[in-house]
């Protein structure tokens, strides 16, 4: 093997140390700057995407806070709201029983009315039928003629005593 004839060595040795030195000197001037470069460039972007993502996330925040807030809000009106209906409808109900309390008062005066009339001419046709029942019984009966007078008189008194 050549390579390890020692004779070829020393020559072997400066053409490596020359191939590397070119290599080096390529790789320090073209490459490695690009690939700093690229790298530099990749790293500023992921800090700005971080960057970017920590104000979306700030902002994120601060809008559901401020969601948060107009919510409670809203609920807060809506209870008031709420609040203040109920009381205007209470009153308006309690208005309207007041109202309705009144016509059922007046109708039921009006039907008491009604039946104390229908219940006088009722008492009055029946001291009338009864009175001319009294006679013809007692016509029937004893043969006497009973005056109306004396009938209803009868009558009378026999329906005050029972009512």
């Amino acid at each position: 093997m050549p390579q390890l004839e020692i004779e070829t060595f020393l020559p072997q040795l400066v053409w490596l140390v020359i191939t590397f030195g070119f290599i080096y000197f390529v790789m320090a001037k073209f490459a490695l700057p690009r690939v700093g470069e690229i790298l530099e460039e990749r790293q500023n972007r992921l800090d700005g995407d971080l960057e970017q993502a920590e104000s979306y996330k700030a902002e994120s925040e601060k809008l559901e806070a401020d969601y948060d807030r107009l919510t409670a809000q809203a609920r807060m009106e809506a209870r008031t709201h709420l609040k203040v209906m109920r009381k205007k409808l209470d009153a308006g109900l309690a208005e309207k029983r007041t109202d309705m309390s009144a016509k059922m008062d007046k109708k039921f005066a009006a039907a008491e009315a009604n039946i104390t009339v229908a219940r006088n001419e009722v008492l009055d046709d029946l001291e009338k039928i009864a009175s001319d029942a009294c006679i013809s019984i007692v016509a029937k009966l004893s043969g006497q003629k009973l005056s109306a007078t004396e009938a209803g008189k009868a009558v009378k008194a026999n329906l005050l005593g029972r009512t």
